[in-house]
């Protein structure tokens, strides 16, 4: 077998694999709670100007 095959047995290739999935798992989250709660309430933010019912 050659050094290019087993390069990825090692500890660094699990501290980048559980490295990767944490960020996986962050992103997840935090897409997950901005759309839960956006935060826009402000009466004058632009999402309210195209949410008017006389539109």
């Amino acid at each position: 077998m050659n050094d290019m095959a087993m390069s990825g047995n090692g500890v660094l290739g699990w501290i980048v694999i559980a490295g990767g999935a944490i960020a996986t798992v962050f992103t997840i989250a935090a897409a997950a709670y901005w759309i839960a709660r956006p935060g826009e309430t402000e009466p004058d933010h632009p999402k309210r100007t195209i949410l008017r019912d006389d539109r």
